[in-house]
């Protein structure tokens, strides 16, 4: 009786392990799921030094701005990345709406630092500007290197949409677009929940063996 229920609790506590991690992964990957509508131009690198600011403006094209993107660095890996401050202001760099520090892109994309921030619902149609500043520490390199596009920080805008399903959606609908037609819309929602479906019906019968 007692291997029994040992054997029994074993199952249970590996399937709600394998619960915890399929729900982490999920919220994991709708947090990193987000759409930008141009790619990033660059021209050389200018120096600002502690004390200095350098402002660019752009037009949010999308309802839900949530991140800016913005090459630093010089080619060379920023080796304290929060002494790059950063603040959103309306358009006439006056209003700060948002401000913090930039932190290395998730996906370790070379030169690419991410300002993010809360979601900001009435972005479209809307100018904004970006002031970037440099606060090193003792240890830091005492210039940051900024690529610049057209005399201003090399930087786009990057949205979310409302929640999980209508970022899924929209995956979708930009996957399609280089796909044949049975890797397309429906087919690729059949395919996709098959697997996982399928993928998480095999684990359980492992465990359940």
């Amino acid at each position: 009786m007692k291997i029994t229920r040992f054997k029994f609790s074993r199952k249970i506590f590996l399937l709600l392990t394998l619960a915890i991690f399929l729900i982490f992964i999920f919220l994991r990957f709708e947090k990193e799921l987000i759409f930008f509508e141009n790619s990033l131009q660059k021209n050389s690198p200018v120096k600002i030094s502690e004390g200095q600011e350098l402002s660019g403006k752009f037009e949010s094209t999308r309802a839900n701005i949530t991140q800016v993107e913005i090459l630093l660095g010089g080619g060379k890996k920023l080796t304290n990345p929060t002494a790059v401050k950063i603040k959103l202001a309306d358009e006439n760099c006056s209003k700060i709406i948002r401000e913090g520090s930039v932190e290395p892109s998730y996906l370790k994309r070379k030169d690419i630092y991410e300002f993010r921030f809360s979601k900001i619902a009435d972005s479209k149609d809307k100018k904004y500007c970006l002031i970037l500043g440099y606060e090193p520490q003792k240890s830091d390199t005492k210039n940051l290197q900024v690529y610049t596009s057209n005399n201003q920080p090399a930087m786009r805008a990057v949205y979310a949409n409302n929640n999980a399903w209508q970022n899924i959606n929209e995956l979708s609908q930009r996957i399609s677009q280089y796909k044949p037609f049975f890797l397309k819309h429906y087919f690729l929602w059949v395919i996709f929940l098959s697997f996982i479906f399928f993928s998480i019906f095999l684990i359980i019968v492992l465990i359940l063996i």
